[in-house]
């Protein structure tokens, strides 16, 4: 990890550039949201991380920098949030060095996602917000393959990734309808959730 460039891509409050950046890399956190940045910026002062964080607000569709190139761009829980998604993915792809690697994780556009997602989580959880996810922006595992071919990524094999049923958080969501402890999550051969996948980029 040391040394590596990565860009994230909707990084909001840094849950990932931070870890990043303490195990050595130089990160480049995008996100269009002003109050995330701001808490990212707090959290980076505060462990001593800003130098190896660059912070830049843009929208994650639409951000491009010529004069650099990355070793990793990650789009994580941002491609089910943006109109147009594909954008994203064939601007990595420009954004990356040669045999770079774009990885992302989404959510599947299945009946169960919508259910336990959209419905069943907003529900239980006490105050949460009503427009967080839109259904009809899912993307079914099939069509980010084909995005990411087209934008000239060599795409792998996609993996879920789910939370792990008998763990302190999912107690809490249940019983004080709030979460107060980190999730722990486990990969699987499902992808009806959510799933992970990354593109290498093919050089002619």
């Amino acid at each position: 990890m040391k040394y590596l460039k990565i860009l994230d891509i909707g990084a909001g409050a840094g849950f990932i550039s931070i870890p990043l950046a303490q195990m050595g890399a130089d990160v480049t956190a995008v996100d269009l949201s002003e109050s995330s940045l701001n808490t990212l910026t707090k959290k980076a002062n505060e462990l001593g991380m800003d130098k190896k964080i660059r912070i830049i607000h843009a929208d994650a569709m639409s951000y491009k920098n010529t004069n650099e190139k990355y070793d990793l761009v990650l789009a994580f829980d941002v491609l089910e949030h943006v109109n147009e998604p594909q954008r994203v993915v064939d601007n990595a792809y420009g954004l990356l060095n040669e045999n770079g690697i774009f990885a992302y994780h989404t959510l599947n556009k299945t009946f169960l996602c919508w259910l336990l997602y959209l419905k069943l989580v907003p529900a239980i959880i006490k105050h949460s917000p009503t427009d967080v996810h839109i259904h009809e922006w899912n993307i079914k595992p099939i069509q980010m393959i084909e995005w990411l071919n087209e934008a000239g990524f060599k795409p792998n094999e996609q993996i879920g990734i789910r939370a792990k049923i008998l763990q302190k958080g999912i107690l809490e969501l249940i019983t004080k309808r709030k979460v107060e402890s980190e999730f722990e999550f486990t990969f699987t051969k499902n992808l009806s959730m959510g799933y992970l996948g990354m593109g290498m980029k093919q050089t002619v």
